[in-house]
């Protein structure tokens, strides 16, 4: 041996088990950190996939640009992936001809295809619309339309058909004289300029459910002699890109954007009439320009870090703790032959970095191999019909921070331990009467109490928890850090599994939706339907209601950057969408399971009551959506509606009427809201700035006087024949007016996201509970194996091995139960932390004693804590009594 530090290697090398049990707490802490940093970045990258796959695989895009201005944009260093679109404009592809019915409904006289022409790179790489059938455009004879507007294109329209129209522009009627040619009063104008002729050779996915709209999209292909043959001039180009720097891409894109003559305010990184943000995306990547929610969430990740780095810190050192404990007659036998107490801290020292250089590598591998088994077992269990789960990767980052924190974690949790080393006197060292303290009798608990209960197996239990403090201190710790990872955790990934459900609602399968009245002989005939199980009957008016200034919630301004100063009068904010809904007694029932507060009884709202639906929904840099109210409404409270003497038709435009007027002259129905809704059964009546009031057909029909049906929702039979019901709408002679939508797969697709999220929720919780019950059985084993001295003495004077496994299973389930008082308290604690931080951004969650975790988590602790003393136990056993009792503890 040539140095004093060698000891330590021998040590650990001779006594194999206990190095092995301080490895494991090594490894279970780097595998929580790497685990967890997985799932994250894991989760991230899908949503960012996500985002591309829905918003286009670009960070800003530069538009009404020239030839000039896109060369000087692709020879930016910042700059690659470039795409390059221009809009053709737009092709009129079907005229209605029945006055009739135009006068009837207002509907609009054309159908237009609103063509781009996308390069290569930006038609296959940054948007890659889906495609239904088909392929993509190879010239520019070539066309994608949307499925939806093939019925307007012609009959019997496929791919490879021929198709011509007539290629214009759309112009506000101010801008010429409007004439009976053109669409009706008051809309936009057909200018056609040219005759065009496309090839269909693709049939893209429609845009919406429920696209019932004029427009259609049409893509062709962008050659490049196109490009070529504009001049320097021609300002008609988009530009899509993205940014090779991680950072400051917006003020990246602003520098952008004044090389080439865009002038964008300094203060200001919104988007503009030149340029424009793929926001979704931007904000995963941590350059939202929403600062309170960007806050909100750094504030959320930094909180639960520091608890995981607590934790961390906590197990290592209870691991390397215990372990100097049990070896304080070795450091006083060092001390006795002249070890200074600087030469006992380094070897404690030189014993973390031994096993951390072990521990770190095996913990960052268990954390990436464990996260992902873990996720593809929930994947696998949660979602049948050969669902994959987002993809786990290796990722250098997560590498080098486990490692850096692994490394300091394992610093801080040594430095207490190896003071405690080097303080040890050489005598009480030897003796060993330091850790292990008898003690006056009087001092320690009685435990009568223990012994009524459990005899005196129970007695005994309950006095060595309370004869070695420091040691039942340590035990008790460990398991609370358990016990509050689990509590906070759970609670927290349950409310964030609140905040994404499945947006497409279940109480109906299909919808049909009309631009004309639906009569009566029609609806007969539809509800006759042999698919069919209930009907949905809704009235919708859009409209603005003007929200008192003392019932508008100031936070919603906050968090959507809107500017209301500008809209208000007399007391009211008078910008708002809001919608007045009908409901028949089916939907006033569904709305029963969505009832925040209040009731849903028809008689009440008979009797000028509404429901009311206060809940809006913006983006957040997380996740998709944040739910928040509009106003400060509650049971109760009148809302005033304003008295007009015609309403908009279903379909048009919001009403615009004088809000001043009505206003200044108090010309208002007073609805008194009777019940609110954190969600409308019918996911399109969810508001978007503004509320939504619903009340029954009656005192619908009282204030709006037209009960024309447009929409109907259905409710299918199990294993009813849905190609059946589809085929029937589709030949029914009036689709012109309508369309049909089956949600089938597109619950499927919200569901699938759903369970992504849950698999992601579950994924974190069930890491948290294997380290956590890893942690609890390594402190139990631990524990128990270093008191074999001990219990070799109580055998000896008598004790059955029946009552000494009595004795450690009642100690073990002491310390559960006491673990479990702390770590509830403490892990409540850290959940309304979470929860206050992200309070705010969940309207509809509200925090509460997480009562099912607290339950989980005792429950889990006594009975991991029982088991985990049963195999030490069953060793001690075999062991010799003799040779136990000479064993120094």
């Amino acid at each position: 041996m040539k140095s004093y530090l060698d000891v330590t290697t021998k040590y650990l090398k001779c006594h194999f088990k206990r190095t092995i049990l301080t490895i494991l707490g090594i490894i279970m802490s780097v595998a929580l950190l790497s685990g967890l940093a997985t799932i994250y970045y894991s989760y991230k990258d899908y949503n960012i996939a996500e985002a591309k796959k829905n918003y286009g695989d670009y960070e800003v895009s530069f538009k009404n640009i020239n030839k000039a201005q896109i060369d000087t944009v692709k020879n930016h260093p910042a700059v690659y992936n470039i795409g390059i679109s221009i809009p053709l404009g737009y092709g009129k592809i079907y005229t209605e001809t029945r006055k009739d019915v135009l006068k009837k409904t207002n509907l609009p006289h054309f159908r237009y295809l609103e063509i781009n022409a996308m390069d290569s790179n930006c038609l296959k790489n940054i948007f890659k619309p889906i495609l239904v059938k088909g392929r993509y455009p190879q010239n520019n004879h070539e066309i994608l339309v949307e499925k939806d507007s093939l019925k307007f294109i012609g009959k019997n329209i496929n791919i490879n058909s021929k198709i011509k129209f007539p290629l214009g522009k759309i112009q506000e009627p101010k801008e010429i004289e409007d004439s009976p040619k053109n669409d009706s009063p008051n809309k936009n104008i057909f200018i056609p300029q040219n005759e065009c002729e496309y090839t269909i050779v693709g049939i893209i996915k429609d845009d919406t459910l429920m696209s019932y709209s004029t427009h259609f999209t049409g893509i062709t292909l962008l050659e490049n002699t196109e490009l070529c043959n504009k001049t320097s001039t021609d300002n008609v180009f988009t530009l899509y890109s993205s940014l090779s720097s991680k950072n400051n891409k917006r003020e990246i894109s602003k520098t952008i954007a004044n090389s080439i003559g865009i002038v964008m305010d300094s203060a200001n990184f919104d988007d503009s009439d030149n340029i424009s943000f793929n926001a979704p995306l931007l904000r995963l990547h941590g350059e939202s320009n929403a600062s309170i929610i960007d806050s909100k969430f750094n504030l959320t990740i930094l909180f639960m870090a520091f608890i995981i780095i607590i934790c961390t810190i906590a197990i290592i050192y209870n691991s390397i703790n215990i372990s100097v404990l049990e070896r304080i007659s070795e450091f006083g036998i060092l001390r006795s032959i002249g070890a200074t107490p600087a030469q006992i801290r380094k070897m404690v020292f030189k014993e973390s970095f031994v096993t951390s250089i072990i521990g770190i590598p095996f913990g960052i591998i268990s954390g990436v191999l464990g996260t992902k088994i873990v996720l593809y077992i929930a994947g696998t269990v949660l979602m049948k019909n050969g669902f994959d789960p987002f993809k786990v990767f290796i990722y250098p980052g997560v590498i080098i921070i486990s490692i850096i924190l692994g490394l300091i974690t394992i610093f801080l949790s040594t430095f207490g331990p190896s003071i405690t080393a080097g303080r040890v006197s050489p005598l009480e060292a030897i003796k060993n009467s330091r850790s292990y303290k008898v003690g006056k009798f009087k001092n320690v608990s009685k435990g009568k109490v223990s012994k009524l209960l459990f005899k005196v197996e129970g007695q005994l239990a309950y006095r060595n928890m309370t004869r070695n403090k420091k040691r039942f201190i340590v035990t008790v710790f460990s398991l609370v850090i358990s016990i509050i990872m689990f509590i906070s955790f759970n609670s927290f990934a349950d409310y964030m599994k609140l905040q994404d459900k499945p947006n497409i609602p279940l109480c109906y399968d299909t919808h049909y939706i009309s631009e004309c009245p639906i009569t009566k002989s029609e609806y007969n005939d539809i509800s006759n339907q042999p698919q069919i199980e209930n009907i949905y009957t809704r009235y919708k008016t859009q409209i603005t209601i003007p929200i008192p200034i003392n019932k508008y919630n100031e936070y919603y301004t906050k968090l959507s950057g809107t500017d209301l100063n500008s809209y208000k009068f007399n007391n009211f904010y008078t910008t708002n969408d809001s919608s007045f809904l009908g409901y028949d007694k089916n939907l006033l029932n569904l709305s029963k399971n969505n009832l925040l507060s209040g009731s849903c009884n028809e008689n009440d709202l008979d009797n000028m009551g509404v429901i009311l639906v206060n809940t809006n929904v913006i983006n957040l840099p997380n996740r998709k959506e944040a739910k928040i109210n509009f106003t400060k409404y509650k049971i109760g409270d009148t809302i005033k509606f304003p008295k007009l003497k015609n309403y908009p038709i279903y379909g048009s435009a919001l009403n615009s009427y004088d809000e001043k007027e009505i206003i200044q002259s108090n010309s208002f129905y007073e609805l008194k809201i009777v019940g609110i809704l954190n969600n409308a059964p019918i996911s399109s009546d969810t508001p978007h700035d503004g509320i939504s009031i619903i009340t029954s057909i009656k005192t619908y029909e009282k204030i709006i006087k037209n009960l024309d049906i447009f929409e109907l929702y259905f409710k299918l039979k199990p294993n009813a024949d849905r190609n059946a019901l589809k085929a029937y709408f589709i030949n029914k002679p009036e689709i012109d007016f309508g369309h049909y939508s089956d949600f089938k797969h597109a619950k499927e697709e919200d569901q699938k996201i759903y369970f992504q999220i849950s698999i992601f929720v579950y994924g974190f919780i069930s890491i948290i509970s294997l380290i956590g019950a890893i942690n609890i059985i390594n402190t139990i084993t631990t524990n128990l194996l270093i008191r074999r001295r001990e219990f070799a003495v109580l055998k000896s004077i008598g004790m059955s091995q029946n009552q000494l496994k009595k004795m450690v299973l009642l100690e073990g389930a002491f310390h559960g139960i006491v673990a479990s008082l702390f770590g509830s308290i403490l892990g409540s604690i850290c959940s309304w932390i979470l929860y206050n931080i992200n309070s705010p951004l969940m309207v509809d969650v509200h925090w509460s004693l997480p009562l099912k975790a607290i339950l989980i988590s005792t429950i889990g602790t006594i009975i991991i804590s029982l088991i985990s003393s049963l195999f030490p136990l069953r060793k001690i056993s075999k062991d010799s009594i003799i040779e136990n009792i000479r064993i120094e503890e």
